[in-house]
């Protein structure tokens, strides 16, 4: 059996867990089902995929068979061992993700299906939402609002090594999905959306059942608009803001998404 421990926290503190963690349980052949039905891209045997990715490290099945040992010349090196693709990674986390958002609200059947953009990016998903399922999970007082949207769009990321916080990536697809929103009219949904961080943690738990999701709300504070969180991630992304240390990136996004965003 395999254990997902659910976790849930606001966008301007992706470190404080919110209320206790909801351990989700899932078999390997019901994540090749899941895969079957959920994910964006056709992988068969996820299940299988499963296993490999996360309990066979340094397994035979890793090794390429070169038919004779050439040197390396300069920086081009003998490659020898297979990479884990992201495509499967992040299947597998789309296999899962939902269903087990669905068990920690503790609903059966949630709404939700696929999304897909031209020549953009947007969130993987969208769920019908019941605020007073993301008031219980995520500990906010939502629901008493009038202007509420009733879905949410979901951005899945999935990684196979430790990791905190949520990407930038995943925050511009959901501005990429609130700008179509507002450039349709649907203004209700402008500055709502979730980003699940799915840790495989394959380093520090090689060979383990276990696993973790983070589950990201972002509810828009008053003074929130699209130009100014375009104006935070580009500051974010920027070279220059890159090259200040670790600590002190993660203090200035915190603190700079927290000005719009719960």
């Amino acid at each position: 059996m395999i254990q997902i421990e659910c976790s849930f926290f606001l966008a301007s503190q992706p470190k404080l867990a919110i209320n206790r963690s909801h351990i989700y349980n899932v078999t390997k052949s019901e994540i090749g089902i899941y895969g079957n039905l959920y994910t964006g891209n056709l992988i068969r045997s996820l299940g299988v995929h499963y296993d490999d990715y996360v309990n066979a490290s340094g397994a035979p099945i890793w090794t390429i068979n070169n038919r004779y040992q050439g040197h390396s010349i300069g920086r081009i090196k003998l490659h020898s061992e297979k990479h884990k693709s992201q495509a499967v990674t992040g299947n597998i986390g789309e296999a899962v993700v939902m269903l087990a958002l669905e068990s920690s609200m503790g609903v059966r059947n949630l709404p939700f299906h696929r999304m897909k953009a031209h020549q953009i990016k947007c969130p993987d998903f969208r769920f019908y939402c019941n605020w007073s399922n993301i008031d219980a999970l995520w500990g906010t007082s939502l629901s008493s609002l009038s202007t509420l949207p009733d879905n949410l769009p979901l951005e899945v990321k999935t990684h196979l090594k430790k990791d905190s916080g949520y990407l930038l990536d995943a925050l511009e697809q959901l501005l990429k999905y609130w700008t179509e929103c507002d450039r349709e009219g649907i203004l209700n949904a402008v500055g709502y959306g979730v980003i699940a961080r799915i840790d495989l943690d394959v380093a520090r738990n090689p060979g383990s059942n276990r696993h973790f999701i983070r589950y990201f709300l972002f509810v828009k504070k008053a003074n929130f608009t699209l130009r100014k969180l375009e104006r935070v991630l580009k500051i974010l992304k920027n070279k220059q803001f890159k090259q200040r240390d670790k600590a002190t990136r993660q203090l200035l996004q915190d603190k700079w998404i927290g000005r719009y965003m719960l």
